[in-house]
């Protein structure tokens, strides 16, 4: 359900957050072909993490500015958050393709 809140935080947010979650059940279906839906699902539990960094970046942005040795600023964190949540979701979604199939 979408508040005045979600749109308020980015104009793109509704985007990313679907779309994310479509690339995390697309390598669940790809992988419960050959493996179960249990399997594939335990499988890709790890796709967790990125999921957490697309769909929360405005919240995770301060702790984002820390990691990042202050290389990112208030303007710029969220963006640098979500973009390291889509990286690390394709790459492992790429690395278990390659690995599994």
């Amino acid at each position: 359900m979408n508040t005045e809140g979600d749109y308020a935080e980015s104009k793109y947010l509704r985007w990313h957050r679907w779309g994310s979650l479509g690339v995390a059940i697309a390598g669940i279906a790809v992988f419960s072909g050959k493996f179960g839906l249990g399997g594939a699902i335990r499988m890709n539990a790890i796709v967790v993490l990125p999921l957490a960094l697309i769909w929360f970046a405005e919240r995770l942005g301060g702790w984002g500015i820390v990691q990042s040795g202050y290389w990112l600023n208030e303007r710029n964190a969220d963006v640098g958050v979500r973009v390291m949540g889509w990286l690390i979701l394709a790459a492992m979604i790429a690395l278990r393709a390659f690995l599994y199939l």
